[in-house]
């Protein structure tokens, strides 16, 4: 087991059939800066992946910066997004440089590799990034959000690729969702397992909107990623500085 998560063959298996919420975003995060007319196309990308993300905006002409948690993954994403970069950092500490945007695509800030998530540590994150971006700079994050579960719901889920198999047991309740994964990826003729346990903490999505707003952003609310659409309970926060001056707040989507 690895006490970060995504440990190597975890990564690989991830990189190689579950990236569709990158290419998803991919394809409408561009759109979605030009909308809210972000000052430049320097990108930072809190829980980078294996980079398939920045690898697509690094072709539209932006410049990416990426750090992830896990070793592995940035390993791909150096070979992946090459002329990005890319470090090992935890989202909750590392310093973040003056950008245009922030982004943290796939559920990222719900992982719990680095502790107990708790609101006090979301809205230092959220005040750090603020910090941190131009005026009209913007923070495109997805999170899953609290259900109205009256007890915890277990399923089981196969899923066979190009030389592995990953098998999952999801236990599913109101305020967390707990992955325990087992995987078999193949070597020659033998095939090495590992397994991992993915703690996921569920925000309350008002006091997600309420922190953001008290650290000084705009909030709009959207279901997905342009025509994709996530499963109820997983939202996108768009989060925007104000520019110099602005007073006005913009419009919200009420969950």
């Amino acid at each position: 087991m690895t006490a970060t998560g995504y440990g190597k063959d975890l990564a690989y298996i991830h990189d190689d059939g579950f990236s569709g919420p990158a290419y998803q975003a991919a394809e409408a995060l561009p759109r979605l800066f030009s909308k809210f007319r972000i000052p430049d196309k320097d990108i930072f990308e809190l829980g980078c992946g294996g980079g398939q993300l920045a690898r697509s905006l690094m072709q539209n002409g932006y410049t990416v910066t990426g750090i992830d948690a896990s070793s592995a993954m940035i390993t791909l994403a150096r070979r992946h997004a090459r002329g990005g970069r890319f470090r090992v950092a935890s989202l909750w500490d590392v310093a973040i440089p003056t950008v245009a945007g922030v982004i943290a695509v796939g559920e990222v800030l719900n992982y719990q590799f680095d502790g107990r998530v708790t609101s006090g540590k979301t809205r230092r994150l959220f005040k750090r990034i603020h910090r941190a971006l131009r005026p009209s700079g913007i923070f495109i994050f997805d999170v899953l959000c609290e259900t109205r579960l009256r007890k915890p719901v277990t399923t089981f889920s196969f899923r066979e690729g190009r030389g592995w198999l990953v098998a999952v047991e999801k236990t599913d309740s109101s305020l967390q969702v707990i992955r325990r994964i087992h995987t078999f990826r193949r070597f020659g003729h033998a095939y090495a397992r590992s397994h991992e346990v993915h703690r996921v903490h569920r925000y309350n999505p008002r006091e997600i909107r309420s922190a953001l707003r008290a650290a000084g952003f705009d909030v709009t609310l959207l279901q997905g990623y342009g025509r994709f659409r996530f499963e109820p309970y997983h939202l996108v926060f768009v989060a925007q500085k104000k520019r110099s001056g602005q007073l006005h707040r913009g419009p919200v989507h009420q969950y």
